[in-house]
């Protein structure tokens, strides 16, 4: 696959068939072996109808599921070989190994391979645990990581605690503007979301976004997603003139993305 198609989404979609992709000849090819398959050219000539293109868009929808899948199998390998070897180094019980040990955990909770990860984080947070006091920010990190884990795990009430703990940790351990500060507030509104509490969601990703909107660039990619989760807790409150600006402006930073 052309590395220029790996980002599918031009946001106008095939409204705009010059910036459509992936339409490569490989890409081509495959659609059109596929059963009831054809050149998605002819989305564009002969085949204008609905169900074709939502036919090629869930072919394209699995490409991009299967590339992921391949980057994350080959990006797990690599961190594997590279932790190994640094721990041979430095040491299993060296704070760096733990570092090493977080990054491979986010790799497998990707892969929605949970135990090992959880096992990689619970390592992790010993070995951190043992060299720095329990006010550290990497300890406040180490239960943010496993808080993550635990959301995507769907164990909500767990997820929260961790979060908390985390929280009370980074925003006394870091500077107002420190972005990891805001990814931890984040992380915690979106479990308060989940939970339904939508007060105190909407004041942990509102003070989240503030801290990493200051840090990032304005047109960061991570931000839009992040935004859309607030626009449905402010909808939620019937703050509608809110939500409607923040969707702006999630869709400016997209627009601009997609334009570069």
């Amino acid at each position: 696959m052309n590395l220029a198609e790996l980002y599918f989404e031009s946001l106008e979609g095939a409204a705009n068939p010059a910036r459509f992709t992936p339409m490569n000849s490989d890409v081509r090819e495959q659609f059109h072996s596929t059963p009831g398959g054809f050149d998605p050219i002819e989305l564009w000539t002969t085949r204008k109808d609905p169900a074709s293109l939502g036919k090629f868009l869930d072919f394209r929808a699995g490409l991009a599921r299967k590339m992921q899948e391949e980057w994350l199998k080959e990006g797990e390998k690599w961190t594997r070989e590279a932790l190994s070897i640094w721990e041979r180094i430095a040491g299993p019980d060296d704070p760096s190994v733990a570092v090493g040990l977080t990054n491979l955990a986010v790799l497998l909770q990707a892969r929605k391979q949970y135990e090992e990860a959880a096992l990689l984080l619970s390592r992790a947070r010993n070995i951190n645990e043992k060299k720095y006091p329990a006010n550290h920010p990497r300890i406040g990190m180490d239960l943010n990581a496993a808080g993550v884990l635990a959301t995507a795990r769907k164990n909500y009430r767990e997820a929260e605690d961790l979060l908390v703990r985390s929280a009370v940790i980074v925003e006394k351990a870091l500077s107002p503007q420190d972005p990891a500060r805001g990814q931890v507030l984040l992380n915690l509104g979106e479990v308060y979301r989940l939970e339904k509490k939508m007060g105190q969601a909407g004041e942990a990703l509102k003070r989240g976004l503030t801290t990493v909107m200051a840090a990032w660039d304005p047109n960061d990619a991570r931000l839009p997603a992040w935004m859309d989760k607030l626009v449905l807790v402010l909808r939620s409150q019937e703050e509608f003139a809110a939500a409607e600006e923040l969707e702006i402006r999630a869709t400016r930073i997209r627009t601009k993305q997609a334009l570069h």
